[in-house]
């Protein structure tokens, strides 16, 4: 008797795991059609937007302009759009200097390729004269 459930068992947790994978889902539901393959771009080359068939592209209100941010010398400023951590060196492995507020701007003085790190004029708050804040999310 102890046999025959643990034969059960196993069966009925078989089938209940086939069932969890859709293994038993069957064909796909007709009138579904599969996207288009992607364009290369070779292929992107010799056609126009209308033969791709792509809709223009919509600008929505309140979208971010290309205007970038300068100060009056005419110099590149950044704007931090959270409140963000300033270091001594361009990666988190650098000594936390300060930070700026959301909103606030600060001078570019340099990037960091590699790194996507940016070289800035340090705030008041901070120690040095030149700090780095991440160029990433």
């Amino acid at each position: 008797m102890p046999r025959q459930r643990i034969l059960w068992f196993a069966i009925s947790l078989l089938i209940l795991s086939s069932l969890a994978c859709n293994a038993f889902a069957g064909a796909p539901e007709p009138g579904l059609t599969l996207p288009p393959p992607p364009v290369t771009e070779t292929d992107a080359a010799s056609l126009s937007d209308g033969e791709i068939g792509l809709a223009p592209t919509a600008t929505l209100p309140g979208a971010i302009t290309d205007v970038p941010l300068v100060d009056a010398a005419g110099n590149p400023l950044l704007e931090a759009l959270i409140d963000v951590n300033v270091r001594t060196g361009p990666g988190v492995i650098y000594g936390r200097d300060g930070f700026l507020f959301a909103g606030e701007t600060a001078a570019v003085l340099g990037h960091d390729p590699v790194s996507g790190w940016w070289k800035i004029a340090c705030p008041g708050r901070s120690d040095g004269p030149e700090c780095w804040v991440s160029g990433g999310a």
